[in-house]
């Protein structure tokens, strides 16, 4: 009886010993290597693989690299891609008068989701995209243009040629543009390219819109000081109308200066003034705060707002 005792505890010590053999016990449940889930990866990483895996395209150009995540019509960015290399990239740079450090990448989405991905994999907040922006570009990415283009029968010229201007703008030697005149600029720069300048048709009608966005916000909540840093315009895109505001301050300073005055202030921000702040009175003899002022002021009374 000792004997077979021995020899069955010595076959056991010898299992245990052998390479592999292991002596498992039952895991508690959510425990390591009971089937938990693995440990969460980085949100940018995780948003890189849903990108990943969905159907892409890419198309370049001279100017441009289009890059669409999701499906597509058949030729849809081919189009897309000959229609700014043909107008948008050459009316937008004649406008400005200066083109983009380096070729620009437009990436399309074709979902809502898609684009938070596409965000997120860049490392951009997704705090940042509510239900009214479906475009977003930053000097932080690098002259990259993000687009929610879900509606394959909507003209996305106009939307193209606004960001374009921002990646002009970002991409020039300037040190800081104030973010209404950086709004202001792109949405005028949008206008004469999609519906054309404030004394067509187009532009009168672009402009009339704009004026029912300001005041149907000014009757909701009544008429508000314009906030001129851009994680205002970002944070009441939605519900207050800074862009078309902006915009609407900018044709009183087309008025008074004229294009040649934009084209006036760009230039003394490239000679070595350190902002918009100190580059307006330098050129116009009076501060911007106080332009500012007076224009909405002028803007209030145009509107019959009090």
């Amino acid at each position: 009886m000792k004997r077979r005792r021995f020899w069955t505890v010595l076959l056991f010590i010898a299992f245990l010993a052998a390479p592999g053999a292991t002596a498992r016990t039952p895991a508690p449940a959510g425990a390591p290597g009971a089937g938990a889930p693995p440990e969460p990866s980085e949100p940018w990483l995780a948003a890189a693989r849903h990108i990943a895996a969905r159907p892409q395209h890419v198309v370049r150009s001279a100017h441009a690299l289009f890059f669409a995540v999701g499906r597509f019509p058949k030729g849809y960015v081919e189009r897309l891609d000959a229609d700014f290399e043909r107008r948008i990239f050459p009316r937008v740079t004649e406008l400005l008068g200066r083109t983009p450090v380096l070729p620009v990448t437009v990436r399309l989405y074709d979902s809502r989701d898609a684009l938070r991905d596409g965000l997120l994999q860049e490392g951009i907040s997704v705090d940042e995209v509510d239900d009214e922006i479906f475009a977003v570009q930053g000097e932080t990415i690098g002259g990259t243009i993000h687009i929610l283009a879900d509606d394959p029968s909507y003209d996305l010229s106009g939307v193209l040629a606004h960001e374009l201007a921002h990646t002009v703008l970002a991409s020039l030697d300037i040190p800081d543009m104030s973010a209404w005149l950086n709004e202001a600029v792109a949405t005028e720069v949008e206008m004469r390219v999609h519906d054309g300048a404030a004394d067509t048709p187009g532009g009168r009608a672009f402009l009339e819109a704009e004026r029912d966005d300001v005041l149907s916000a000014a009757h909701r909540g009544g008429f508000r000081r314009l906030p001129l840093d851009a994680a205002a315009y970002y944070g009441l895109l939605s519900s207050y109308p800074v862009e078309q505001q902006s915009h609407l301050i900018f044709q009183i300073f087309l008025q008074r200066y004229g294009w040649d005055g934009l084209e006036k202030l760009l230039r003394a921000q490239e000679e070595g003034y350190v902002d918009t702040a100190t580059a307006f009175p330098a050129v116009f003899g009076l501060s911007e705060e106080a332009f500012v002022r007076a224009a909405e002021d002028e803007l209030r009374r145009g509107l019959h707002l009090r």
